[in-house]
């Protein structure tokens, strides 16, 4: 399984739409995310508005955590992300990786 991360701010292009235009583009958003997803290839694993409680804070307000069945769906993701126009209305940054254990984690930490 590889975990894919995407986390976003609201650009002021988003924040200058109206209700209605952010509703359609969201209704584009849905059909290509009802297109991609598969719960054995490609899903939401979890999302969630940062609350800003965390220390020290990412200064990203969202996020989502995909599960792909491999990284091969990252390309995917990525490119629909690009081709619904997603990038004109949020800043957003990605990581990602297979999924390992914590020790595993720490094991790779020890190789450093």
């Amino acid at each position: 399984m590889y975990l894919y991360v995407e986390m976003w701010n609201a650009k002021p292009e988003w924040l200058g739409l109206s209700d209605t235009e952010r509703q359609a583009f969201m209704g584009n958003v849905d059909a290509w995310l009802g297109s991609i997803m598969d719960p054995e290839t490609c899903s939401v694993y979890g999302a969630c508005a940062n609350d800003g409680d965390t220390a020290p804070r990412a200064q990203f307000s969202y996020l989502v955590v995909w599960s792909l069945k491999d990284k091969s769906y990252v390309k995917t993701v990525a490119d629909g992300t690009s081709r619904v126009g997603w990038y004109k209305y949020f800043d957003q940054v990605n990581i990602g990786g297979e999924k390992i254990t914590a020790d595993e984690l720490v094991g790779k930490l020890m190789e450093l």
